[in-house]
């Protein structure tokens, strides 16, 4: 029911959520999601190619080389593993602590980084509260 994953623009052109290489960025950081233990989990959206468990990719910003060994998937509370992903899911990796927001994932030998994220004005919120009526009319 959901949109098609849309074409993404980087700083050489478009990516085609079709294109055979695994890309993603990096739109979300939290830490201390477990209470058991400090963990901090990147969320990843996956913008062409697939995705899977163990999957070597490079970090464009630095030019490194890592493994996605621990991915998940949220609903609501509860976490599952993901052994594999495809243009437009979300994962949450595991971050040693290397990720930034807006960092682009990538497998294959061309190096490039999606545009920057887009940002958004904070909300303005208002508190609506109803008149008190004496008056009640009979119909």
């Amino acid at each position: 029911m959901a949109p098609p994953p849309a074409p993404r623009k980087t700083e050489e052109g478009v990516v085609q959520p079709d294109n055979p290489d695994f890309s993603g960025f990096i739109f979300k950081i939290q830490a201390n999601m477990n209470p058991q233990h400090r963990d901090r989990v990147a969320f990843l959206r996956v913008c062409s190619g697939k995705f899977e468990k163990g999957l070597s990719v490079k970090l464009a910003r630095t030019g490194k080389t890592i493994n996605l060994s621990q991915s998940q998937q949220f609903v609501a509370s509860s976490r599952d593993n993901v052994e594999e992903a495809y243009a437009g899911d979300i994962i949450g990796i595991y971050d040693p602590n290397v990720y930034r927001i807006g960092d682009t994932l990538l497998e294959g030998k061309e190096l490039f980084e999606y545009n920057e994220l887009p940002q958004f004005p904070p909300e303005i919120y208002k508190r609506v509260t109803a008149k008190k009526c004496d008056e009640v009319e009979t119909v």
